[in-house]
């Protein structure tokens, strides 16, 4: 399976489980844009590494004050936006 794969909604999906209500996929509204946290994946190119995190990492960032390592903080600030040509020129560069 490539990269590009893993991009595909899911079969199934991840639960927080912190969260005792939590039953499937979570649904956020971010730029007047309804996301649903859970069903995939999130590839983010850092300087040596693609860093791969679910999605729902934000649930976890702004429920749960979950803090990600630096690098992973600063891969994310400086990530082209995804799907331009500069973000998978990126990904494929450091994919080999």
């Amino acid at each position: 399976m490539t990269w590009y794969e893993d991009l595909r909604p899911c079969d199934w999906w991840h639960e927080c489980s912190l969260c005792e209500d939590a039953r499937g996929p979570m649904n956020i509204i971010f730029a007047d844009r309804t996301l649903r946290l859970g069903i995939r994946n999130l590839f983010v190119p850092g300087p040596e590494a693609v860093y791969v995190a679910p999605s729902l990492i934000f649930h976890y960032i702004i429920q749960h004050q979950y803090c990600p390592p630096n690098v992973f903080r600063e891969s994310v600030m400086s990530c082209p936006k995804m799907n331009s040509n500069e973000y998978f020129s990126m990904i494929n560069h450091l994919e080999g």
